[in-house]
């Protein structure tokens, strides 16, 4: 978008505070010598947005090694983060209250199938850079980067969220060639699935260049249900469906259908009910609010996976 109105300037002073910090981490992290990679945010506006154009960052998102994790979380203490969510299946949020700035530390990324110690290995021997206030900090290659814009828009279901956006720019100016990359690596880190899904359902014009890439046409169902935008529950199923283990599986339930206080006192309420009926459950104390909406997510995901299968493989 264009910044030319007041709210624009002020979304770009939120950037530029956002790239500040993202520096300060990483430089922290490696003073540390822990080897971090900065995803998304910075790295995706200066890749495919122009100089003219806004990309708005809502937090800043770092990828380290799964045996590095635990040794980050006093480095981001003294810098004065605290963790404001238990660890979940792929990252934990960090926030700093005195300038409101938030850090999803990610020891993998979603929705790929080998372990994290493996992506990891992958991941980190696709590598470059971007410079922030004049120093370089490391970011995904092209093809990495692409990779991972897929799996973002897999992870946001709705037509017009920023993740879509960012995809479709991706189908327009990244070049074949590094489509292909990416499709060689998401087949690296277990499932080339993910750039189809991608592709052939959270884009419009996605369909030719995933039909170019030699991709299949027909979509699994723990990555087809999860693009609808009324199944926020299939990230609860693709869960379960990753965890290769049943003592593993049950550990996970348990803690989506009990989470912790913590947890529930975080949870922006009044984003997540529908305005029809907010007032009402809002009232409620908040492990009944938890129920009520994991109880709309089962219905709204039980419509998409029926739909999904009676129009295999379609939109």
């Amino acid at each position: 978008m264009p910044f030319d109105d007041l709210d624009s300037t002020r979304l770009v002073a939120r950037n530029l505070a956002l790239d500040a910090a993202a520096l300060e981490v990483i430089r922290a992290l490696e003073t540390a010598r822990i080897s971090a990679i900065l995803l998304k945010g910075a790295s995706t506006a200066h890749w495919l947005y122009g100089k003219d154009e806004l990309r708005p960052q809502a937090d800043i998102d770092i990828l380290v090694s799964q045996r590095s994790f635990p040794s980050c979380g006093p480095i981001l203490e003294t810098l004065g983060f605290e963790a404001i969510f238990d660890v979940c299946s792929y990252y934990q949020v960090w926030r700093r209250d005195c300038d409101q700035i938030s850090i999803d530390l990610h020891f993998t990324l979603p929705i790929i199938r080998v372990p994290a110690d493996e992506a990891w290995e992958v991941l980190s021997s696709q590598v470059d850079s971007l410079t922030l206030y004049d120093e370089l900090v490391p970011t995904l290659s092209v093809p990495a980067r692409t990779l991972h814009l897929a799996i973002h828009a897999l992870q946001n279901p709705g037509p017009d969220n920023r993740a879509r956006q960012d995809l479709a720019r991706a189908t327009r100016q990244v070049p074949r060639q590094d489509w292909a990359a990416a499709v060689a690596l998401a087949r690296r880190l277990g499932d080339e699935q993910i750039v189809a899904a991608a592709l052939r359902l959270c884009t419009d014009n996605g369909d030719q260049l995933a039909d170019e890439l030699g991709l299949s046409a027909k979509i699994p169902w723990h990555l087809a249900t999860r693009v609808d935008e009324r199944a926020a529950f299939s990230n609860i199923l693709l869960g379960l469906h990753l965890r290769p283990t049943w003592k593993l599986k049950t550990q996970y339930l348990r803690e989506k259908l009990w989470p912790s206080e913590q947890y529930l006192g975080q949870v922006a309420w009044d984003k997540l009910f529908h305005p029809d009926i907010k007032p009402s459950a809002l009232k409620l104390p908040m492990r009944m609010r938890y129920f009520l909406l994991l109880a709309l997510w089962v219905g709204t995901a039980a419509q998409s996976t029926l739909r999904t299968l009676l129009h295999w493989p379609g939109r």
